[in-house]
Formats: structure tokens, sequence, C-alpha cells
């Protein structure tokens, strides 16, 4: 059991690997604009369709831009979440008093492929998940797969780096490591 609880707050503490989430395209996202003058800010929004007020959405085009309401095409790709947050709120301070815009990324996901009980595609709402909690989620490791590596697959900009780790690296060095949207976690 202390041994559980140990690999639990490492879980909670800990931080390696990669923790940065770029778009790319392809990403769909939901963005929503609010100002004190909430008139001014209304024509930022895209409409609100269905019972349930769900969004029309934005997706980053192959060029890597979104196209926003009145501006036209912003630059994503290549940006974090809060990096295009921060390039939309200041472009819109120029037309609107403090802007504030809220980005909800969707589809975020990462693969647990190979040697898991349940290969899978699991939800990462928050952005990032560990090696352990995807582990986990997929059901654990087989028999074949205690014995074997992880290989982390993580594209930024167009490359693909692949991260090799050993199980003693990731259940008993203390490090956590992370994976982000779209990242393959393959257990050979």
């Amino acid at each position: 059991m202390k041994r559980v609880v140990l690999l639990f707050s490492i879980v909670l503490i800990a931080t390696a690997g990669w923790c940065g989430n770029t778009l790319r395209v392809g990403d769909g996202m939901r963005i929503y604009v609010s100002a004190l003058d909430q008139e001014a800010a209304a024509m930022y929004n895209l409409p609100s369709i269905g019972e349930y007020g769900d969004a029309f959405y934005y997706v980053i085009d192959n060029e890597g831009d979104i196209h926003f309401p009145i501006l036209g095409r912003v630059h994503a790709a290549g940006l974090s979440v809060d990096a295009l947050r921060a390039n939309l709120e200041d472009i819109l301070s120029r037309e609107i008093k403090r802007p504030l815009v809220t980005i909800l990324l969707l589809d975020e996901h990462i693969s647990v492929l190979g040697e898991v009980n349940f290969p899978q595609r699991i939800a990462i709402p928050g952005g990032q998940i560990s090696v352990l909690e995807a582990l986990a989620a997929a059901g654990g490791l087989t028999k074949k797969g205690a014995k074997g590596t992880i290989h982390i697959l993580h594209e930024e900009n167009g490359i693909v780096q692949e991260q090799l780790l050993t199980m003693d690296a990731v259940f008993r060095s203390g490090e956590v490591h992370y994976l982000t949207n779209h990242d393959v976690l393959y257990v050979k």
C-alpha cells in the first residue's frame, strides 16, 4: 500500500518529459470571447446551435490558420493554446476593452498500443497525462509488456520524435513522464 501511495504522490508532484502542447493542422477548438462590454465581444463569437447551445468550432486549416469572425485569418499552428489566447487577446484589445479569450481544444487524446491489456485511444481533457496514468487507463501491461520497453512518439512541427523508456525509468526512478495531445505510447 505504501508503494502505491508513493507512486501516486510522485505522479502528482513531479514533472518531466514533454510538457508543451502545440496546435497543429486539423486541430479543432472552441473559442469564446468575452469582455466588460459583452455586446461588443459577442460579434467575435461563432453562433450557438441546438438545444444545448453547442457552438460551431474552429479547425486549423492546411496553412495553419483559423478563420476568425471579423478579424479574418489568424495563425494558430505551432503555437501553444496559451500563446494563441494571448495573441487573440492582443489583437482584440485594439477593438474592444479588456477582452478575455477562452479556448477549449476538442478531441484531445493519446493512443496506447502494443503490449497492454486494452489498447485504445484515451481522452485527455487536461492536455496531458502521465505514462503511468495512460498505462492504467489501458488496463495495465501484459506479461510480455512488463519485460519490454515503452516508446513514446511525439510530433512537433511535422517532425516525429521518439523517446524510449525502460520499465525501471517509469516505475522506479521517481521521474514522471508526460504525454500530450496526439502522442502515441507503444509498449514493445
